[in-house]
């Protein structure tokens, strides 16, 4: 069974920073802990909820460390772990930091973080204007990495309603800072194809009908048959010809349109009432609004933004 929206999300963020495991600490950099790898002073926050909730477990665990780990969890300063380093995992503060992570508290203190950071990933990516599921996801990975590159590549694209799986993944790989992580970024693109169950990570085309007026009948004032035509589309172009039935998308740069590489379908799935919204990989349109409605997680949203044909 796939997993639901947020826990994909989780999933997804979890793999690269944890391989998804709950007593996880980082060998290497200043103190990184649990299944997001919270960093410095959020490791230390997540800490202290795990304290407070378990004291005399949290203690015992902590106990043998080099460090006076629980000391400084309970009492210590917000800043004390903003340069503190367990180090490597044969190190007494590593190992217990570890066994103090696979204390029951720690894994409900965990779970509740990671709703609500998954939370957060997930409305910015909405707040960007992305509406398929699998590109939020895809972009809460990039902003989980680098907000200000996440950002960046939305914005390369041309905002985030062009941004399918595939697109926003094409830009990430342009992105100079992104495309150092070039094995993540494919991992991840790959994982959320196969999740949406969709090539194009569940972007949803403009429709095909034709814009021309049923009486021209495709031809000109002249007589001459149409070979093609362009439709407005999101602030992009779609051209349709006998080459490209499905449309072939152009996003703007600078005073130029360029052409999609690779191309992708453009469409959306029209329904008379939200009861009709089943799949959460599509993006709908309520027929009786023209509104944008998507699955943000938990249920299908109105966007309040209406589809532009």
């Amino acid at each position: 069974m796939a997993r639901s929206y947020m826990d994909e999300l989780i999933y997804v963020i979890g793999y690269w920073e944890s391989r998804n495991t709950y007593d996880a600490v980082n060998p290497e950099d200043v103190v990184s802990i649990g299944y997001f790898q919270w960093y410095g002073a959020r490791a230390l926050g997540l800490a202290r909820t795990i304290a407070n909730a378990d004291p005399s477990g949290s203690e015992n665990a902590l106990a043998g460390a080099s460090t006076p780990l629980y000391q400084q969890i309970t009492g210590g300063s917000n800043t004390v772990w903003n340069s503190y380093r367990p180090g490597g995992s044969s190190t007494a503060d590593h190992q217990a930091l570890k066994r103090f992570l696979q204390l029951p508290a720690s894994k409900t203190a965990q779970d509740a973080l990671l709703q609500e950071d998954g939370g957060k990933y997930s409305a910015q990516a909405q707040s960007m204007g992305i509406v398929v599921p699998a590109a939020q996801i895809y972009f809460a990975d990039l902003y989980n990495q680098s907000p200000k590159q996440a950002i960046a590549i939305v914005k390369a694209a041309g905002g985030g309603a062009v941004c399918s799986l595939s697109v926003i993944h094409q830009y990430a790989m342009r992105n100079s800072v992104m495309s150092e992580y070039a094995q993540r970024r494919n991992w991840v693109y790959a994982e959320l194809q196969s999740w949406s169950g969709d090539t194009d990570g569940g972007y949803q085309p403009p429709p095909t009908d034709p814009v021309n007026p049923p009486e021209q009948e495709w031809e000109g004032e002249t007589g001459v048959e149409v070979k093609y035509y362009m439709l407005r589309w999101n602030g992009h172009m779609v051209l349709y010809s006998d080459e490209h039935k499905d449309g072939l998308v152009f996003i703007p740069s600078g005073n130029v349109y360029i052409p999609l590489d690779p191309p992708i379908k453009v469409a959306v799935w029209y329904v008379d009432s939200v009861d009709d919204m089943k799949d959460i990989s599509k993006v709908y349109v309520l027929n009786s609004t023209g509104n944008i409605w998507v699955y943000n997680g938990v249920k299908f949203i109105d966007t309040n933004q209406k589809y532009q044909k």
